[in-house]
């Protein structure tokens, strides 16, 4: 079982915005949704491109090369050419840290 580790605080993640921060060497992208704090795998399913280089409307994360999306909260692929489902990881906010525990 992972456990959580602080990886950045509340302001490091802008209003409906994406924050890279990495876990044990992993890249993890944040995502905020609604004023709630979602962790993803950072690299998109179909392309290996860094996803927060991409960007967020509402809750569809949209990968930065050929433009598949991605649901921010469930990690579940939404539009072509993406087709595979992007892990998803433990969030808790204590205070104003974001910590997050990797899910295998």
């Amino acid at each position: 079982m992972s456990r959580f580790v602080t990886v950045a605080r509340l302001a490091d993640v802008p209003d409906s915005g994406l924050l890279e921060v990495e876990i044990e060497g992993r890249p993890v992208v944040l995502a905020r949704v609604d004023g709630q704090i979602h962790a993803l795998d950072g690299i998109c399913s179909h392309a290996e491109a860094r996803l927060a280089e991409g960007s967020l409307y509402e809750e569809c994360l949209m990968c930065p090369v050929h433009g598949g999306e991605f649901d921010a909260r469930t990690g579940e692929a939404i539009t072509l050419p993406a087709m595979e489902p992007i892990g998803v990881h433990e969030v808790e906010v204590e205070g104003d840290e974001i910590r997050v525990a990797l899910r295998s």
